[in-house]
């Protein structure tokens, strides 16, 4: 049976380089990753506002969260892909963060 998941992503674009890794994303990495088998969507968010303002700046600017049809088809998939992916160095690769997540409640009103 199919596990649904998701995956987060926490990410910065490389200094100087935000419209270019904005481009990137949408354009390019989000469409070749929907491509591939098991991953059903992506939304992207940018940070809007610090609602903490005694707390630390926030670390990563961006976070996507990837829709998985089936988490382990998607990560052979992408891991096969992997070769043939176009990156960018538009992205700081060493700062991001990817999690794969499991829901374990979800409300809604």
């Amino acid at each position: 049976m199919a596990k649904k998941g998701k995956r987060l992503v926490l990410c910065n674009p490389t200094a100087g380089k935000e419209a270019e890794f904005n481009k990137w994303y949408d354009e390019v990495h989000a469409k070749e990753l929907l491509a591939l088998k098991g991953y059903s969507g992506i939304t992207r968010f940018k940070v809007d506002a610090q609602i903490r303002p005694q707390a630390n700046p926030p670390e990563w600017g961006y976070a996507t969260i990837w829709h998985f049809d089936d988490v382990d088809t998607a990560n052979a998939s992408s891991l096969a892909a992997r070769p043939n992916l176009t990156m960018s160095d538009s992205l700081d690769f060493g700062r991001t963060v990817m999690l794969d997540m499991e829901e374990i409640f979800h409300y809604k009103k």
